[in-house]
């Protein structure tokens, strides 16, 4: 028979033991994994080395209800795809899982720099002077998609400001998508709605940045603009 002294020495050890030992279900030798090293930086070299075609534009403006002489920043989004019809179906989205970070960068705005409503290139670079680029991709294993946007601002404290992934249907002004070089299948101009047309899927609702028809519910009226043709032109490639 123990005495109790050391019956009470011992409870106290085993007290403390149990108190100063991890929980079962931490392991005390887990390891600490270390972040994914970053690659170089290599503006647009995924974008650029892609041999896919430009089929898509969106028109995108930071404050959509005004005209574009008022906007902080504005730009545009080009999607490189096979598949346009099957982005119709499936909807364009996009979140911090798809930005190519190390690939993007800003520069001065370049004078081809596309002025949709008319104005000269001494105009443009004369309000945003500069354009910041992001480029995206699609993270499944054989991408359906690539994305580079481009963004001319007033400032650079305006375009450290932009996260694509924040961007929604209610910032693109204008979309025109193609089929191939002389063939558009898709255009919708915000302020001129009633001249909306999808020659794939007719009236089928978009989901996604596709901008118009929205989801019964999801629909926002057209806003009322100064500028005129935005952007009709078709795609470089």
């Amino acid at each position: 028979m123990k005495p109790k002294w050391l019956e009470k020495d011992l409870r106290q050890k085993c007290q403390s033991a149990s108190s100063s030992s991890p929980p079962p279900y931490e392991n005390p030798r887990k390891k600490t994994t270390k972040p994914k090293r970053a690659p170089p930086a290599n503006p647009g070299a995924t974008y650029n080395a892609s041999k896919a075609s430009e089929k898509i534009i969106f028109t995108i403006f930071s404050e959509p209800q005004r005209p574009r002489a008022e906007q902080s920043w504005w730009g545009y989004l080009r999607v490189k795809t096979a598949n346009v019809p099957r982005l119709m179906q499936e909807g364009l989205s996009f979140g911090p899982e798809n930005m190519l970070s190390e690939e993007g960068y800003m520069c001065l705005t370049p004078k081809a720099f596309p002025a949709p409503d008319g104005s000269t290139a001494q105009d443009v670079t004369a309000k945003w002077p500069h354009v910041r680029h992001f480029y995206l991709r699609d993270t499944r294993w054989s991408p359906r998609w690539l994305a580079h946007l481009e963004c001319a601002g007033t400032d650079n404290a305006a375009l450290a400001g932009i996260r694509p992934c924040e961007l929604t249907h209610h910032h693109v002004v204008q979309c025109v998508a193609w089929a191939s070089k002389n063939s558009q299948i898709y255009n919708f101009v915000r302020q001129r709605p009633q001249d909306f047309v999808n020659c794939v899927y007719d009236d089928m609702p978009l989901e996604g940045l596709w901008p118009h028809p929205k989801p019964l519910g999801n629909c926002e009226a057209g806003a009322k603009q100064e500028d005129p043709d935005l952007y009709t032109s078709p795609p470089n490639k």
